[in-house]
């Protein structure tokens, strides 16, 4: 079973199974029995409210949406849906990302929203309607050149694991980028990779865009034919996070 559909098995599991486990908390249970409500409701403030205007919006209604994609897992085996079970919701759903203007990230969530300015400046995947309600199949959408924001200031988590173990890392970890994310990149669209590696103020500088992980997401992407290139440390995400930690000495005017 590939990486994705085990992980869609997971979720299908979680979807059916959920509201009866023991553990789960009274919430948690509400939510996933009011699952049609909070995708109909996420639907209507993203389309409304949150992101209006900012995308092409789609055709279909709200309802029409979770109809799609409702009948792309319910009533079956959550270890057989597949990617093409979700083909028609995909389509229906599916907004153009105006080119140049995608970022992916790692590890730096809210870091990455402050950044693109939810939308205003680059798109996320929250910032497309797909990812705000139900999330991933972001990268399909891409083209020109797109971003991959990741953090460099952590010894203990490369800051890009596709699949493989490294030594500062005990076990295998999974990410968005490499697994699903990077193979998905519309090769006919996407001329160039741009990394933003970014460091903590005062942290440390425990990756750098041409030795450990970064050589290896590098390889992954011109392997593909796309230009690669990495920036260490960019001066207008410092900013960002100077502006939350302005007492670090690091963020201090030079005079």
């Amino acid at each position: 079973m590939s990486v994705f559909n085990s992980a869609f098995c997971r979720l299908g599991w979680l979807l059916i199974f959920f509201p009866a486990m023991p553990s789960a908390s009274a919430d948690d249970v509400m939510a996933t029995r009011n699952l049609r409500e909070i995708f109909i409701g996420r639907c209507w403030d993203y389309r409304n409210v949150r992101y209006k205007n900012l995308l092409p919006d789609v055709s279909v209604s709200c309802v029409k949406l979770w109809k799609l994609f409702s009948r792309s897992f319910a009533y079956k085996d959550p270890c057989s849906v597949t990617m093409e079970d979700y083909e028609d919701y995909i389509a229906a759903a599916k907004q153009p990302i105006t080119r140049d203007k995608a970022i992916f990230w790692e590890q730096v969530k809210d870091l990455v929203h402050d950044y693109t300015n939810y939308g205003t400046k680059y798109f996320a995947l929250r910032d497309t309607l797909i990812g705000y309600i139900s999330g991933d199949l972001f990268a399909e959408s891409a083209s020109g050149r797109v971003l991959v924001m990741l953090k460099g200031s952590d010894p203990d988590k490369p800051a890009y694991v596709a699949d493989r173990l490294y030594p500062s890392s005990a076990f295998l970890v999974i990410r968005p980028f490499p697994s699903y994310e990077l193979p998905n990149l519309a090769l006919k669209k996407v001329t160039a990779v741009q990394v933003l590696l970014t460091y903590s103020p005062g942290g440390q500088h425990s990756e750098k865009c041409d030795t450990g992980s970064l050589v290896d997401l590098k390889n992954d992407v011109t392997d593909r034919g796309i230009v690669f290139s990495c920036i260490q440390d960019p001066k207008d995400v410092k900013h960002l996070q100077c502006a939350e930690d302005a007492d670090n000495p690091e963020c201090e005017l030079k005079e």
